[in-house]
């Protein structure tokens, strides 16, 4: 699939991919627990233990924070499958509607680094609202941050998977700290 954009300047790029990447936004965990916790409600859960269920809800939790917010919330709250889900089942329809503006991100910010590259001509002021960096570092200490947040709340929730993510959390804190060195 390819993708034409058209847009009047190159202040225009930058602010629209300054949207774009503000479309891309995660909900928080609090609010994707929320939206699970519904789905939990309107489907049949898989043959497993309560444990194992709020352990799947956690990961879940975990891996739908890697997609648009909105998005979540459209999949999760409009699920209509009798079942629980698998992520497979999510992933693939969460992609479905994500990828579109991944794409249109990609060719702004394409268009962003060639409206760069160009040189500038003397008389003309240079554009004033470039897109600011991503920080990937700081997303990522957020990302971990959220993941042993949710891990905890397992253990105390259920002490007898205590042990069995014990080593989740320790390689979460690890990577944690290992960021916040850098």
């Amino acid at each position: 699939m390819s993708l034409t954009v058209n847009i009047a300047s190159s202040a225009d790029v930058a602010a629209a991919l300054n949207v774009a990447n503000a479309s891309l936004a995660p909900a928080s965990v609090e609010a994707i627990e929320e939206w699970l916790a519904i789905l939990s409600v309107k489907t049949v859960p898989r043959a497993d233990s309560a444990g194992r269920l709020e352990l799947t809800v956690s990961t879940y939790a975990a891996h739908l924070r890697q997609y648009p917010g909105d998005v979540v919330r459209h999949v999760l709250t409009g699920w209509s499958g009798k079942w629980w889900p698998t992520w497979g089942e999510l992933a693939e329809r969460l992609d479905e509607l994500t990828d579109t503006r991944l794409m249109i991100r990609d060719r702004l910010a394409e268009m962003v680094a060639g409206i760069a590259a160009e040189p500038q001509p003397v008389d003309r002021p240079q554009p004033v609202d470039r897109p600011q960096p991503v920080d990937r570092t700081a997303e990522r200490l957020q990302q971990l941050r959220d993941d042993l947040a949710a891990a905890e709340r397992v253990a105390a929730k259920y002490p007898e998977l205590a042990d069995s993510t014990i080593r989740k959390r320790e390689a979460i804190a690890a990577e944690i700290s290992k960021l916040e060195r850098t």
